[in-house]
């Protein structure tokens, strides 16, 4: 049985079109890529897991894959492969520590990436040591991601560690999964947005994760009984605008109204003049 530290000090190089420097990813006027890799604990025994985990960033066109090795302090390698970037720009390289050249002393990471077949190529480093030793008893534990939002039945997923898991139902688990740092996917629904939709869990200290889908749009997402409650309140409105505008309107005038003088005094003859007594 054997140990491995991990130190966690991932170098990141940036390139431009040009040619690779360290630092930040350069601001030119084409695509500039930043590639970091880190492992997911600092202390691994003989045939336990290893994950080697990395990133490209910003998110590079699909069909690239990342070219991880393990070297040993003889500059030997002990460890390679080759592993396909997911829709998020990230890799994954899970193996079992020990082995032909796990010898005792400082174990290097090496990860390469090119936006294509001509070049230029990423790189980024990580190292940790190896100690033969005896492992002692280690703890594993359960890994639990509960939805909510999605209809019943719907199918959902989920990548931890580069492993993808499917459900119809309310849970996904990942079982024997021991102490630490873990990053995962929630995969896309069709018209739905998952939050949170990636992110990293720390083992033992977060062992749930819970997972909320709502749906795409505004007027999706909104209840229906706030729609039902907004057809009410019109109805009403409506009616009363009706009511009021009926009591304002004129009723047809009486038959006395209909033969009353339109003026004012008294009658006058045909000739127009006022009758009354003579001079």
């Amino acid at each position: 049985m054997c140990v491995a530290v991990i130190l966690l000090s991932p170098l990141a190089l940036s390139i431009g079109p040009a040619a690779a420097t360290a630092g930040p990813a350069l601001l030119t006027s084409q695509a500039s890529y930043t590639v970091s890799v880190r492992a997911n604990a600092s202390t691994y025994y003989a045939s336990s897991p290893i994950g080697i985990q990395g990133t490209v960033s910003p998110v590079p066109p699909s069909g690239t894959s990342a070219f991880v090795q393990v070297l040993n302090s003889s500059r030997s390698v002990v460890q390679v492969s080759s592993d396909p970037l997911n829709a998020g720009g990230e890799f994954w390289d899970n193996f079992t520590a020990g082995g032909t050249g796990w010898a005792n002393g400082t174990f290097t990471v090496n990860a390469t990436w090119a936006p294509s077949l001509s070049g230029p190529v990423l790189n980024a480093t990580t190292s940790f040591v190896y100690v033969s030793s005896s492992a002692p008893p280690f703890s594993t534990y359960t890994v639990t991601f509960t939805e909510s939002g999605l209809p019943s039945g719907r199918t959902w997923s989920v990548t931890f560690n580069g492993t993808p898991e499917t459900s119809a139902t309310g849970e996904i688990t990942f079982a024997a999964v021991v102490n630490g740092t873990y990053s995962y996917t929630v995969g896309s629904v069709s018209g739905y947005t998952a939050s949170p939709s990636t992110g990293s869990v720390t083992v033992p200290t977060m062992l749930s994760i819970s997972v909320t889908f709502s749906s795409a749009g505004s007027a999706a997402s909104t209840p229906w009984w706030v729609w039902a409650v907004a057809a009410v309140v019109v109805a009403v409105v409506s009616v009363g605008i009706v009511a009021v505008l009926a009591r304002r309107g004129k009723s047809p005038p009486s038959r006395s109204e209909a033969a009353a003088p339109t003026g004012a005094g008294s009658p006058t003859t045909a000739s127009g003049s006022s009758s009354g007594p003579g001079k």
